[in-house]
């Protein structure tokens, strides 16, 4: 059943792999946005009346998301962290990526994408922490969840 009122968003991860069906988590992640925009063009001209005019042009969409950096989780199991990341940043392919609360009748966003930045942060005495950005190539896709 879809969430109801404000949706908690601890809820909302950030997954890849090749579909849905095969998409895992980014683990220990600590946050997750999804960014759309559209740009415009200029349409002004002599009849504007120095008001600047603007049509619709192409649209874009990204994703970003940081987390705690780990190799493997507290029983010693391999976890989809950094290197991972690591590893799809080196590849230089697009690859499938999703934003979804994993409640059946929520909505979620999916695409093919670039990663194209990360960051690993070691703080003295603290948490050594990731942060990731993925840039969207084509349509995201917005579909409810089964």
């Amino acid at each position: 059943m879809a969430t109801s009122n404000v949706i908690n968003g601890t809820l909302a991860v950030v997954k890849t792999g090749t579909d849905h069906a095969s998409a895992t988590t980014i683990a220990l992640s600590t946050s997750a946005s999804l960014s759309l925009s559209m740009d415009t063009r200029d349409i002004s001209n002599k009849s504007s009346a120095g008001w600047r005019e603007l049509l619709e042009a192409g649209m874009s969409w990204s994703v970003s998301c940081e987390g705690l950096y780990a190799m493997l989780d507290s029983s010693g199991a391999a976890i989809k962290n950094y290197d991972d990341l690591w590893a799809l940043l080196v590849a230089r392919a697009p690859f499938y990526i999703e934003i979804s609360t994993g409640i059946s009748g929520d909505k979620y966003y999916s695409g093919e994408c670039y990663l194209t930045s990360l960051e690993q942060t070691a703080p003295l005495e603290d948490n050594m922490t990731y942060s990731a950005s993925f840039e969207g190539t084509g349509v995201l896709s917005e579909t409810v969840e089964p």
